[in-house]
């Protein structure tokens, strides 16, 4: 008997170009940034984006982790790089995630929560590449 997950829908967001080559995305509440390709400090890539929102829904889904099993993680760090795959279509293959938990000194306890942080995370979950997670 399959699993029924209760609906939700995301957005909508919109991306608008309001030069050559650099965008703004506004959230449906109302959040902007830029985006853009190529190095700048005026905007963020893409694919700093896609790694930005694996790390942060990550972060997120280990926070609510740890309030279901009723623990404080304290502070958290989480460094997240990406490699191209080597065939085409172009692509991420795989994203590494090291996660730092200096307050949270019970490490069996941070991989469970972090295996089931990722369990939850709609973005690893959503990802068609590998997602290896380090606890640092």
């Amino acid at each position: 008997m399959p699993i029924r997950m209760k609906r939700k829908s995301y957005g909508p967001l919109t991306i608008a170009s309001d030069q050559e080559n650099r965008f703004t995305i506004t959230t449906q509440n109302g959040h902007s940034h830029a985006a853009g390709f190529g190095d700048s400090d005026e905007f963020s890539a893409p694919s700093d984006l896609i790694m930005s929102a694996l790390g942060s829904c990550l972060a997120i889904s280990l926070e609510m982790a740890a309030a279901q099993q009723k623990v404080r993680l304290g502070a958290m760090n989480i460094t997240v790089d990406g490699e191209k795959a080597s065939t085409l279509p172009n692509r991420f293959g795989s994203f590494n995630v090291q996660i730092t938990l200096p307050d949270f000194q019970d490490r069996g306890a941070a991989k469970s929560l972090i295996k089931a942080a990722k369990e939850m995370c709609t973005v690893s979950n959503t990802l068609n590449a590998e997602v290896h997670l380090t606890l640092t």
